[in-house]
């Protein structure tokens, strides 16, 4: 019976051991760099047949440049 005593006081020990230790800290403020936005795209479109490139801003679908060299 003195066995079974030292194990339930042992249990109970490790139980309270493995328990919370309160609040956690607050984790370290990391100095992180600002997200920096994508640079601008194009996108080029040729026309095989004719021979020319049209150059569209990827943010507007504006045309941007056109060159018929033909």
């Amino acid at each position: 019976m003195l066995s079974g005593r030292y194990f339930f006081l042992a249990s109970m020990l490790f139980v309270i051991g493995c328990g919370s230790s309160g609040t956690p800290e607050p984790a370290g403020v990391v100095d992180a760099e600002p997200a920096v936005s994508p640079p601008p795209y194009h996108v080029y479109v040729t026309n095989e047949a004719g021979g020319d490139l049209t150059v569209i801003a990827g943010e507007s679908h504006d045309v941007f440049g056109h060159d018929s060299s033909r």
